[in-house]
């Protein structure tokens, strides 16, 4: 009798670790906003077989510097943009929708009021159902720093980031970059 409780237990214990295994390995491909990851994949794939060139430009406090890339490494290039992926499981439900359509122009902003999160915003904008921009504002408030950024992408033309950073101790970091993308 010991012995068939001691089985039965082992058995229940194994289903149990059966279920909670196989409920994790079950990928959601369901997607709640906006997939960053997958659309700044294709942008990548785009400009890399157009033989898409690059003219940037640096600001860094009151220093300017400007480059032209012939060859880009289009992944590196827009990864900052492709990490802000708010389909993380942990990001679900933290993003409100808002959808605001004017003649042909349609926006969708996602946004945050939780404090802990640095993206506070992803705004789309289509005009005739074709992305002309994305935006994403970040900010970051601790006790060594605060910092705001933006950043812009304009597919297949450019993008932009700006942004300012204050320390603890004072000191101001102002920035931005320019890319303008062409053939």
């Amino acid at each position: 009798m010991h012995l068939n409780i001691n089985r039965s237990l082992l058995y229940i214990f194994l289903l149990l670790i059966l279920a909670c295994s196989s409920k994790q390995e079950q990928p959601n491909n369901k997607l709640v906003y906006f997939d960053t990851e997958k659309y700044f994949n294709e942008q990548i794939s785009l400009l890399a077989v157009g033989n898409y060139r690059m003219d940037k430009t640096v600001h860094h406090n009151d220093e300017n510097e400007s480059k032209s890339f012939e060859l880009v490494d289009w992944s590196k290039e827009l990864n900052i943009f492709r990490d802000y992926n708010i389909n993380k499981t942990s990001l679900i439900g933290k993003y409100a929708i808002d959808t605001v359509i004017d003649h042909k122009i349609k926006t969708i902003q996602y946004f945050t009021t939780d404090s802990a999160l640095t993206l506070k915003q992803l705004s789309i904008v289509f005009d005739n159902d074709i992305i002309v921009e994305l935006s994403f504002k970040n900010s970051s408030d601790n006790f060594l720093y605060n910092s705001h950024q933006e950043l812009t992408y304009f597919p297949l033309k450019g993008y932009k980031v700006s942004g300012k950073q204050k320390t603890a101790t004072g000191q101001i970091i102002d920035y931005s970059i320019e890319a303008i993308i062409s053939k």
